[in-house]
């Protein structure tokens, strides 16, 4: 974060729920970041067996996490999907 804030640059950080505290979410947002959902961890293939629904619900389960458990005040606008899968 000193190396963007030294360009008054800023990112969006995709943080795993399973990983991500409330302090170092807050000293994200108060920089000036996003944070975007990553689900509650990268596993190799774990998210190709899930039907739609339960990683819709899985989804939105870290989404609220991450507005309950670490002050973010919307539901995330990003979403960056684990190992890069894309279907």
């Amino acid at each position: 974060c000193n190396l963007l804030a030294t360009y008054d640059a800023h990112a969006t950080f995709f943080v795993c729920t399973k990983y991500t505290q409330r302090p170092d979410a807050q000293i994200l947002l108060n920089a000036g970041h996003e944070i975007g959902n990553h689900l509650e961890e990268d596993r190799s293939g774990y998210y190709f067996r899930l039907s739609k629904d339960e990683f819709r619900d899985l989804l939105l389960k870290g989404n609220q996490y991450l507005q309950d458990e670490c002050g973010v005040g919307q539901p995330p606008k990003w979403f960056r999907a684990p190992q890069g899968i894309m279907n």
